[in-house]
């Protein structure tokens, strides 16, 4: 099956934080209960104490809100279009971003009942707090770096059942549709019982690589290595590929586009070594840098989220060299190796 080396090297994803590190492992019949279940997606809403700290910056409280309403849109969008089980959805706004008892509690006042019988899907942020707008979030312009998980889970248990890393704190409609179709992908695998080991599961995952002789690659420009050309680019990696803007990236996403595959760069750890500003320290966050965060690089097919390559936290693995929040000419070297190897098989 083409997709079930990507769940394997999944679970890396949840090695790298203690409190995700289960975030990987959920039972299978915990995800057929979740499919007869009314799945509640948790949306955003006004944090009394931010308006009341934005009051005296109207410019910002606007933007606060204007955000808010961007948000909402955007994940509303992609699980209308994408969530991928045959389910009532219900649309749920909170002032929180942590599955806590806080969060529960209000939960069950917008549900108008205590009720336990449901299912929830969230993003959750791992170093930031909704409530607090003015700390350096992980933005889609790469100013920030913070993570963040889109998680589904029962209101009956603080352990979710499922999810996966989001590449930003503020993701777009294309953001969410990626942190979806790899929830999917996980389902999946764990509903079908297989195991396989790492050789056939690399295996397989080698077979995925070809598609991309076929395709062009998307890369975000903000992402690419600072001087890197398409010139040098061209010497080491023979296939179509295109420098863009996210824009365009996201557009192919949400269209699924069978044209395109692209680099998704992904942060999954960062050192808690790293010295707390004020404001972090007030709401549990941790400063950190490029260099204390851990980074994958993934290749996906912008047709249905499926993997194609795949590079992670500075251990050589299927074929990539390593994890870098840049992407540079060496990852081009290696997407290239890939396609070389699948077609040898």
């Amino acid at each position: 099956m083409k997709t079930k080396a990507l769940l394997l090297l999944m679970s890396l994803l949840f090695l790298k934080e203690k409190s995700n590190a289960q975030l990987g492992m959920g039972k299978v019949e915990d995800i057929k209960k979740l499919q007869t279940m009314t799945l509640v997606v948790v949306l955003r809403k006004e944090n009394p104490s931010t308006v009341k700290s934005l009051s005296k910056k109207p410019n910002e409280l606007k933007n606060y809100r204007l955000n808010i309403e961007k948000y909402n849109k955007e994940f509303k969008l992609a699980m209308d279009s994408f969530w991928f089980y045959k389910q009532e959805l219900k649309y749920v706004e909170l002032p929180y971003d942590r599955w806590d008892r806080n969060a529960k509690k209000e939960l069950e006042k917008e549900l108008n009942s205590k009720e336990k019988d449901y299912a929830y899907i969230m993003q959750t942020a791992s170093n930031y707090s909704f409530g607090t707008y003015d700390m350096e979030f992980y933005h889609r312009d790469v100013t920030g770096l913070k993570l963040s998980d889109l998680v589904v889970g029962f209101g009956d248990k603080s352990v979710p059942v499922g999810g996966t890393k989001l590449p930003f704190v503020d993701p777009s409609e294309a953001d969410f549709i990626y942190g979806i179709q790899q929830i999917k992908t996980y389902f999946d695998f764990r509903l079908t019982k297989a195991e396989k080991s790492r050789k056939e599961a690399k295996a397989e995952y080698l077979q995925n690589a070809v598609k991309l002789k076929e395709k062009t690659l998307l890369v975000d420009k903000a992402l690419l290595q600072n001087g890197l050309t398409e010139k040098e680019i061209k010497t080491v990696y023979p296939y179509l590929f295109k420098i863009t803007d996210r824009a365009e990236i996201d557009q192919a996403i949400i269209n699924r586009d069978d044209k395109y595959a692209y680099v998704q760069v992904v942060a999954i750890g960062a050192s808690t070594a790293g010295r707390r500003s004020h404001g972090e320290a007030m709401h549990g966050g941790i400063s950190v840098t490029k260099s204390s965060l851990t980074f994958f690089q993934y290749v996906i097919d912008a047709k249905d989220g499926s993997m194609l390559g795949y590079a992670g936290g500075g251990v050589k693995l299927a074929g990539f060299s390593g994890g870098d929040h840049e992407i540079k000419k060496k990852h081009f070297e290696d997407y290239s190796k890939l396609v070389k190897d699948s077609e040898n098989k």
